[in-house]
């Protein structure tokens, strides 16, 4: 998606990964949401689920709760989610 851009359209570059993007298609007036997980790796994720989230995180951080922070969120997937991590990130 990091590709060049046709008159006057924005790129969708990641400065650091992962990043989402809101792709535009403005002939159609439609979009798109993406998560760029790996340099050129994408994931569609729908709209109304990145809505629904922003919803819930707006919700808990009303009520005082804290996003976990880069040594907690392994833990967390692994209790909740029954995730484990990748082999060299660790």
């Amino acid at each position: 998606m990091s590709s060049v851009p046709r008159r006057g359209l924005p790129r969708y570059e990641c400065e650091e990964l992962p990043c989402i993007h809101v792709v535009l298609d403005p002939p159609r007036k439609r979009f798109a949401v993406f998560i760029e997980y790996d340099d050129g790796d994408y994931i569609r994720i729908p709209a109304r689920k990145v809505v629904e989230a922003a919803r819930r995180i707006e919700e808990l951080t009303r009520r005082r709760w804290r996003e976990a922070g880069e040594d907690e969120v392994d833990e967390i997937a692994e209790r909740y989610l029954g995730a484990e991590p990748v082999e060299g990130e660790e």
